[in-house]
C-alpha cells in the first residue's frame, strides 16, 4: 500500500481477490502545515515604555525567542496583521498606554486568535483591574517593575497553553474535515425513496468510527451492504474508518465479493496497520456484510464482529441471523462463513452499532423501540436531541428485503414493528416491579404520544400476563423460559402483546371465556389480574391452553 498526500486527497493502492484498486480518499485540510511545526516561537511585545520594552526584548532574544515590539496598541496591530496571529506564541502587553489601553488590545487580539496566551503588565495594584484582565483573557499577569525569574517562567507557563489551545484547534480541525469525508462517502442524499433504506447516523464527535456502504450493482437485482465499526474513539479511528470507507467504494467497484473484502481488511490490520512501532492500542474494525436479492428475498450474510443483524417479519416477529465471529484485525484466521437465508414477504433487516444497544442499555429501554423511536423521527435535529446523552457513536439501518412488498395498502395495514424482545427465566418473578419499569419506558420512548391510561391498561395486563407465565408456565424454574415480544403497528396504531412459555399449558378458559355463564369456575377467575386480562384488551387470544397469550391494545 502506497500513500500519497496531497493537497486534497489520498491515493491508495490495495490488492484484494487478485486485483489491485486505485481509491481516492478526499481529506481535507487534516495535515498540520510543515512551516508551523518547524517555526521558531516569536513573542509580541507592546508597552510604551523604552526601558521596559528593551529589557525584556534583550531577555527573550537571549533565551532564544524571537521578538517584535511596539509602543502602543496601534503599533501592535500592524504587527499581529504584517507576521498573522498565528506566528505569533505569545503577547506581552502593558495595561496602561497612551491611545487604548492593554484589556482594549487584549480584547481586539482575542478576535484575531483565541489560542493565543497573553500576559498583561501592570503597575498597579487594583483586585478589580486584575480581574478584569482575566476575564479579558490574559493567562497571567506581573507587577512592574517585572522580576526576571518571574517573567521567564510566566512566558514558559503561556507558551506551554498556547501550544495545547493549537493542538485542541488543529484536532478539531482534522476531525471536522475527515466527519465531511465520511458524510460524503456515505452518500445518503444518493438513496431513494424506492430503495427501501432508512438511516440513522449520529457521530459522538466530528468524525466516527462507524459507517454503512450501499451499493447497488449495476445490471442487477441485488442491493450490498457493509456496515463498520472501528475500535477506538481517537483520530486514529476516523482516520481508519475513513479509509476503509474509501477501500470499499474501490473494491466495490470491481464487484470484489465480501469474503475478498474481509480478507483484506483482517490481513491489512494484522500485518500493516498495526505493526507500525509507535502503535499502543490496537485497532480493530467489525464488519457485517448483506448482499440482498430484493427479487427472490435471499441474503447472504458475512459478519465479522458486528452486532447480529435481526430479521423482521410482516407480523414483529424476530429473527437473529448468523451467529458472527471475532472482528477484523484480530487473528491471522481468515475462515469467514456465509450464511444463506431466505427472507419471508414484507420483512425488512435491523443492522445497528453496539453504540446503539449501550445507549439503549444506559437508558433503561429496549433497543428495538430505540431503533423504532429514531428511524420514525425524519428531522436530523430531533434526533441528535434524542441522543444527547449518547457516550459513543451510533448508526442503525432499515432494509427492507423487497420494498415492493411494502408498498400496497394491505402490507401498511397489516405491518408490525417490534418494540420489545426479551426472554425471562421461570425464577425471575421477584423483579417483576424492574421489568414493569423497563416495559414502561421502553413503550412510552418508542411511542411518546401513546395515552397515559391506555398506557397503565397496557403495562398492567403485560404485568399480570408475564406473571402468569412465569409462575404457571415455567413453575418457577431457573432454566424454564418465557418470551415476551411487543410490536407495534403505526397504521392501525395497534400494540400488540406476545407472552409465550415453555410450559405445556396450564388451562385458558379464564382468559377466553367472556360470557359469565361459561366461564371456568376455578379461584383462579377470581383473582384481580385474570379480570384484568379478560377486560383490558382491545383482543385476547390465546394457543397451546395458555403457554401463548396475545394480547392487542389500540393506542
Amino acid at each position: 500500500m502506497a500513500f500519497r498526500f496531497g493537497a486534497v486527497r489520498v491515493r491508495c493502492q490495495v490488492c484484494a481477490g487478485g486485483h489491485v484498486y486505485s481509491i481516492f480518499i478526499p481529506i481535507h485540510a487534516v495535515l498540520p502545515r510543515k512551516q508551523e511545526q518547524l517555526q521558531q516561537k516569536r513573542i509580541l511585545i507592546v508597552d510604551d515604555d523604552t526601558v521596559t520594552r528593551s529589557i525584556l526584548t534583550r531577555t527573550l532574544e537571549r533565551s532564544g525567542y524571537l521578538t517584535c515590539a511596539a509602543a502602543n496598541a496601534e503599533e501592535g496591530e500592524v504587527m499581529v496583521n504584517r507576521f498573522g496571529p498565528r506566528n505569533f506564541s505569545c503577547a506581552v502587553v502593558d495595561y496602561r498606554m497612551p491611545g487604548r489601553n492593554g484589556i482594549e488590545f487584549l480584547t481586539w487580539l482575542r478576535l484575531q486568535d483565541e489560542t493565543l496566551s497573553a500576559i498583561m503588565l501592570t503597575g498597579e495594584g487594583d483586585k478589580q483591574l486584575v480581574a478584569k484582565i482575566l476575564r479579558e483573557g490574559a493567562v497571567d499577569y506581573l507587577d512592574k517593575p517585572v522580576i526576571i525569574p518571574d517573567f521567564k517562567q510566566s512566558i514558559a507557563n503561556a507558551l506551554n497553553l498556547t501550544n495545547q489551545r493549537r493542538k485542541l484547534v488543529d484536532t478539531d480541525s482534522a476531525a471536522e474535515a475527515i466527519g465531511q469525508a465520511q458524510l460524503q462517502m456515505l452518500g445518503l442524499e444518493n438513496i431513494g425513496d424506492t430503495d427501501g433504506i432508512t438511516i440513522c447516523f449520529h457521530p459522538m464527535h466530528q468524525a466516527s468510527g462507524d459507517f454503512v456502504g450501499v451499493f447497488r450493482p449495476e445490471g442487477s437485482n441485488c442491493l450490498r451492504v457493509i456496515a463498520g465499526d472501528v475500535s477506538g474513539h481517537d483520530l486514529r479511528a476516523a482516520y481508519f474508518s475513513t479509509f476503509a470507507q474509501g477501500a470499499l467504494r474501490g473494491m466495490m467497484q470491481f464487484n470484489a465479493s465480501d469474503q475478498h473484502i474481509f480478507k483484506f481488511f483482517n490481513r491489512f490490520l494484522a500485518s500493516e496497520w498495526n505493526t507500525a512501532p509507535e502503535v499502543s492500542n490496537l485497532t480493530s474494525i467489525a464488519l457485517c456484510g448483506l448482499e440482498i436479492d430484493q427479487q427472490s428475498r435471499r441474503i447472504k450474510l458475512i459478519n465479522g464482529g458486528f452486532p447480529i443483524p435481526c430479521l423482521i417479519d410482516r407480523e414483529g416477529t424476530v429473527s437473529k441471523l448468523g451467529i458472527g465471529s471475532c472482528p477484523l484485525g484480530w487473528f491471522d484466521d481468515e475462515n469467514f462463513e456465509i450464511d444463506i437465508i431466505r427472507a419471508p414477504e414484507g420483512s425488512f433487516l435491523y443492522l445497528w452499532s453496539d453504540g446503539l444497544e449501550d445507549y439503549a442499555e444506559h437508558q433503561g429501554i429496549s433497543v428495538f423501540a430505540m431503533a423504532h423511536r429514531l428511524l420514525s423521527t425524519p428531522d436530523p435535529k430531533d434526533q441528535r436531541e434524542i441522543l444527547r446523552d449518547a457516550i459513543d457513536d451510533i448508526m442503525v439501518v432499515k432494509l427492507e428485503v423487497n420494498p415492493e412488498d411494502n408498498t400496497g395498502e394491505e402490507s401498511d395495514s397489516t405491518g408490525f414493528v417490534p418494540l420489545l424482545h426479551k426472554k425471562f427465566a421461570g425464577d425471575e418473578s421477584h423483579l417483576i416491579d424492574r421489568s414493569q419499569h423497563w416495559i414502561e419506558s421502553s413503550l412510552k420512548y418508542a411511542v411518546p404520544n401513546i395515552d397515559a391510561e391506555r398506557l397503565y391498561d397496557l403495562v398492567l395486563c403485560t404485568r399480570e400476563a408475564l406473571l402468569n407465565a412465569m409462575v404457571h408456565g415455567c413453575a418457577s424454574k431457573p432454566d424454564r423460559f418465557c418470551d415476551l415480544t411487543a410490536t407495534f403497528n403505526p397504521s392501525r396504531k395497534v400494540v400488540r402483546i406476545r407472552i409465550e412459555d415453555s410450559g405445556s399449558g396450564h388451562g385458558d378458559t379464564y382468559l377466553t371465556a367472556m360470557d359469565p355463564e361459561l366461564r371456568d369456575p376455578n379461584p383462579l377467575d377470581r383473582h384481580t389480574g385474570f379480570i384484568l386480562l379478560r377486560e383490558l384488551p382491545d383482543n385476547i387470544a390465546t394457543e397451546r391452553g395458555g403457554a401463548v397469550v396475545t394480547m392487542d391494545f389500540t393506542i
